[in-house]
């Protein structure tokens, strides 16, 4: 399995690896609630450099393009992939909206199986993270659900 995020952020750029900040602490935490070792994934970004001020190229099409070959070296030898945010669930399937179609699952390029989730970064800022509307479905809760639907599919559990 892979996890595939947008682009490094300063906590990924300093410590040269993927989902070392906030938002990796806590993508630890959801992936261990969801039964995956974080050890045996490989971990990438759609986007290969921490993007000025991290703010999305305005020619964003053209940054995701002249990225993919090295995230196609990334998935070599990879199954399922697990995108986190909207960036790649628009790079590797050309939907958008990864609040309504998070949880789906996707067959893309090479007989790959894609699935969206929200991005830990999002969650982080979410009020619902942060207990302040009780009476809804937490997003973590949600993003587990995902992550271990995920892990289904790799184990080879037909989703079709």
């Amino acid at each position: 399995m892979a996890l595939v995020g947008e682009a490094p952020g300063q906590w990924e750029v300093v410590n040269k690896k993927g989902f070392t900040g906030p938002a990796g602490k806590l993508l630890d935490t959801l992936l261990k609630l969801a039964g995956i070792e974080r050890e045996k994934v490989t971990i990438s970004n759609i986007l290969k450099c921490q993007p000025e001020k991290n703010k999305l190229p305005a020619e964003l099409s053209l940054a995701i393009a002249c990225c993919s070959e090295i995230l196609e070296r990334d998935l070599e030898g990879i199954s399922t992939v697990i995108g986190l945010g909207n960036i790649p669930l628009l790079a590797l399937t050309r939907q958008t909206f990864i609040t309504k179609r998070r949880g789906s699952i996707y067959e893309i390029a090479n007989g790959r199986v894609f699935i969206g989730t929200l991005h830990p970064a999002a969650l982080l800022r979410s009020a619902f993270v942060k207990g302040e509307d009780e009476t809804k479905v937490l997003p973590k809760e949600v993003v587990v659900a995902d992550l271990k639907r995920a892990k289904e599919v790799d184990e080879g559990w037909n989703w079709r």
